[in-house]
């Protein structure tokens, strides 16, 4: 065999690899991984070579050495010998090999680490990675929140102004017949739309990125607080509590947007020539409705069902809905951008809910809340 065969094969391979000469008991060979690994050749005396075996192995490497040397073995000649900082191995392999540059006959060595101790350096290595990938992740994470905060702020602000600028300019000028009364409420229903809608990008956004952190939430003063707000803006409505609603386990500014969606949803889709009307109910699950649902039937469950009579949708829609941007056919821009629903679906799954809708065209829609009880 050529030696330039040999560093083409051998010479990039992370093992020791190298070439001895029998009979002048020196090294004719080595790749460059063994060149950095040992200062000097002087095998098997070489001190940097022994210094990996067990003080208690090192008469039975020398031995197994001596007799591949002695044997000149035709077909490989295999030996173990211990590290001495673990109980992983190397493994030796001895075979005669012929060189044609300098008509010698030498052996041809190769000292492998063991697959196990390869395997632990190869989980080392992706284990910094992944401490530097989780590094970088984290960094990007808490921009994307600055810029999310920064951004709803920001583009909040000539919200609340041209509110405040349209508020005034009724108070001054009137809206002055039916038209310009028409504009004006077209402006302030898109104004809240936006408003809505950035305020969904940033509760999609801590949904995905903050983990949860769970507190007693008594849904009756949430429901109240939402209700309250609502009912300063619609002069038309008719909203029922039927009968008192559950504490349970969750986040209090996430569960009142929960409800500010789903009630906003029956405003928006109300009847132009019918008074709002919604009704909100509340029980408990019977262990049959908890298998129906595949839920844990030791555990408690609480319905909360939201009925309105308005503009309701066709019920083959009544999963779609809950995707992100989808929007009913038909309906105009200043009915809904299709977050709404898909916020409330993430609000519900992060507080291990389950939420369903049904309706009918004309006749209302009914959204149903499943949440585990305190």
């Amino acid at each position: 065999m050529r030696l330039s065969l040999l560093n083409e094969v051998l010479q990039v391979l992370p093992d020791l690899y190298f070439i001895y000469d029998v009979n002048e008991k020196k090294v004719l060979w080595c790749n460059r991984y063994t060149q950095q690994q040992l200062e000097n050749l002087d095998i098997p005396g070489n001190e940097d070579f022994l210094l990996s075996v067990l003080k208690e192995d090192t008469r039975s490497f020398e031995n197994e050495w001596k007799q591949s040397v002695e044997l000149m073995p035709d077909q490989t000649h295999t030996f173990l010998y211990f590290k001495k900082d673990s109980d992983l191995f190397k493994v030796i392999d001895a075979t005669k090999i012929y060189i044609e540059d300098n008509h010698k006959t030498g052996l041809l060595v190769c000292c492998k680490q063991s697959f196990q101790n390869l395997l632990q350096q190869q989980i080392g290595i992706l284990k910094e990675s992944l401490t530097t990938s989780e590094k970088k992740l984290e960094a990007l994470k808490n921009m994307q929140n600055d810029f999310i905060a920064h951004a709803s702020h920001d583009l909040q602000s000539p919200l609340r102004k041209l509110n405040l600028y349209l508020e005034k300019f009724i108070s001054t000028q009137g809206t002055g017949g039916t038209t310009n009364k028409m504009y004006v409420e077209r402006i302030k229903s898109l104004s809240t739309l936006m408003t809505s809608l950035i305020n969904n990008f940033v509760i999609i956004s801590y949904i995905n990125d903050q983990p949860a952190s769970f507190e007693n939430c008594d849904l009756n003063k949430i429901l109240k607080n939402v209700l309250a707000d609502i009912k300063m803006t619609v002069k038309d409505g008719t909203f029922i509590v039927e009968n008192s609603l559950p504490v349970i386990k969750g986040e209090s500014f996430l569960l009142k947007n929960l409800f500010t969606q789903l009630l906003y949803n029956s405003v928006i889709f109300k009847k132009e020539d019918t008074p709002l009307k919604v009704t909100i109910n509340a029980s408990s699950l019977s262990d049959h409705e908890k298998q129906k649902l595949q839920l844990d039937v030791n555990c408690s469950f609480c319905s909360i069902t939201i009925t309105d009579n308005g503009l309701g949708f066709d019920n083959e829609d009544s999963v779609e809905i809950f995707t992100l941007f989808y929007k009913l056919q038909g309906n105009s821009i200043h009915k809904g951008f299709g977050m709404g629903l898909a916020t409330s679906r993430l609000i519900m799954k992060r507080h291990r809910g389950l939420i369903f809708a049904k309706g009918e065209k004309n006749f209302g829609a009914q959204f149903t809340l499943i949440l585990p009880v305190t």
